[in-house]
């Protein structure tokens, strides 16, 4: 009787090691999917910085270009309109061509 408990108690034991190697398995294979996810995650994150980077660079020179577009405007005051036209015009295509090249950013 002694013996029989003994093998019952072995076999409970081995079903249950196996249970839990079961479960450790699959725990594992949750933790493996965690980690592939989370590291898809710091790649997004990391290119959503470098577009935010980028935002920032055209951003600053769009308010450079503007800048430089108003002071040729303000040069109307006392330039000959005629002479001054074509560098408002060459300041307001470089305006659009950062303009531009921030949409494409976008």
């Amino acid at each position: 009787m002694k013996n029989i408990a003994f093998l019952i108690l072995f076999f409970l034991s081995f079903s249950i090691i196996g249970c839990n190697q079961e479960e450790l398995k699959r725990l594992q294979s949750e933790l493996d999917d965690i980690g592939s996810e989370l590291e898809n995650c710091q790649y997004e994150l990391e290119e959503a910085n470098d577009k935010l980077s980028s935002i920032g660079e055209y951003s600053s020179e769009m308010e450079s270009e503007i800048n430089d577009l108003r002071s040729e405007i303000d040069d109307f005051s006392w330039e000959d309109w005629q002479s001054n036209v074509w560098d408002v015009e060459s300041k307001l295509n470089d305006v659009e061509k950062v303009f531009e090249e921030l949409k494409n950013e976008l």
